[in-house]
């Protein structure tokens, strides 16, 4: 007569709902991770051109566009949009996934320039990014254009894309950077085209929105004080006074801590005018792994010695901590490979409790229909044993 076929099924069981107890838990911190930052750059040269010209980075299978921007090795490297796109480079509309980043640029040199476009990627997370976009026409010669990420998602950088016609001319962007917790803003002034037509300019600010792992971002800013040069004077005569500008430049790197994952950036005017509408030649993030910033560099003639300060933002990224439920007494836990607590060692109590309720209903059926014999007993002898565990034993590493 076998009579072991029910614990050892009750035993599997058991097995089996530890093993998925694990699956979740590895499943819960899978949810959790992030990924690390990524850059994949694309340095080009082009030649004179009035029509903008269209340079794509892109991202890798599988990883998640989070940012981008740009390094012009010269002032003559007009940029015109910085914007997060599609695989053949155009913009993505609200809601769509990005798969790399664009830059719009223009040649005004008569020489071969050279571009470098950055797009930042997580790799080997589990979130997803998508694009937020606002886009207005407006006729202010100085106004301000900002789009937010939706509730749920955590803004990682963000760009802009300017419209230009040769009749109603365009916009040059001042600031783009990020503002709050999840909006992007752009500073925009419009540039002139025809004399005789009132300037008016089509902007499109975008963020880029990462959605599913629990992340919060932070903006770590730093101020750059623009240093100024003797003036430069040109022309003038018995007439004419010269003409005399004051070069001014600067460069500075807003860094992300060493806890945090770096995504994107943007720049913004604190004080004074940008010296040109082509004053910031590099805004781009560097290599997370050396020193995990944003850098941006201007430089440019300035009419006046007026101080100029331009503020940096490194947009970081970092795991959002899960709020710990209320409760009216402590939480036991094993330890920590285990992953359980005090709920689920009373959901595993009851099963073992129904368990043995269904092995002793069981074998009162299996009496009832067997041939009772006199004078047989039955003793059930169970025995237990006890271990213990030495929790300093355990030892985790980071």
């Amino acid at each position: 007569m076998r009579t072991h076929g029910l614990p050892r099924a009750a035993a599997a069981l058991l097995a089996a709902l530890l093993c998925a107890l694990g699956g979740a838990t590895a499943a819960s911190a899978a949810a959790d991770r992030l990924g690390t930052t990524v850059l994949h750059t694309l340095n080009t040269e082009f030649g004179p051109t009035r029509a903008p010209r269209l340079f794509t980075a892109a991202c890798a299978e599988g990883e998640e566009l989070v940012g981008g921007g740009w390094v012009g090795f010269s002032p003559f490297v007009e940029v015109l949009g910085s914007y997060p796109a599609d695989e053949q480079g155009q913009p993505v509309r609200a809601g769509g996934r990005p798969r790399g980043w664009t830059v719009a640029v223009q040649n005004r040199a008569k020489e071969v320039l050279r571009l470098q476009v950055t797009a930042a990627c997580l790799s080997g997370g589990t979130g997803r990014s998508a694009v937020a976009a606002a886009t207005d026409t407006r006729a202010d010669q100085v106004f301000a254009l900002a789009v937010a990420c939706p509730d749920g998602t955590v803004r990682t950088g963000g760009g802009f894309r300017p419209e230009w016609t040769p009749q109603l001319g365009g916009a040059a962007v001042h600031g783009s950077f990020p503002s709050g917790d999840s909006v992007w803003t752009l500073d925009v002034r419009l540039t002139p085209g025809d004399p005789d037509v009132k300037a008016r300019a089509t902007v499109t600010a975008y963020a880029v929105c990462l959605g599913g792992p629990k992340a919060a971002a932070e903006t770590v800013p730093v101020d750059l004080g623009l240093d100024k040069a003797e003036p430069v004077c040109t022309g003038g005569g018995d007439i004419f006074a010269p003409t005399c500008v004051v070069p001014r430049s600067g460069t500075a790197s807003a860094l992300c801590p060493a806890d945090r994952t770096l995504t994107g950036g943007g720049y913004q005017l604190l004080e004074g005018d940008l010296p040109g509408d082509t004053a910031v030649l590099v805004a781009t993030p560097l290599d997370p792994l050396t020193r995990r910033g944003w850098t941006v560099v201007v430089r440019g003639d300035a009419r006046t010695d007026a101080p100029i300060t331009v503020r940096l933002s490194a947009v970081c990224l970092r795991a959002a901590a899960e709020p710990v439920p209320a409760t009216e007494g402590p939480i036991v836990t094993l330890p920590h490979r285990t992953g359980l607590t005090k709920p689920l060692l009373l959901g595993l109590g009851a099963l073992l409790l129904l368990l043995l309720a269904a092995l002793a209903l069981w074998r009162v059926l299996r009496g009832h229909r067997a041939d009772p014999a006199a004078g047989i007993s039955v003793e059930v002898v169970v025995r237990s044993g006890r271990s213990g565990y030495r929790l300093d034993g355990f030892r985790e590493s980071v």
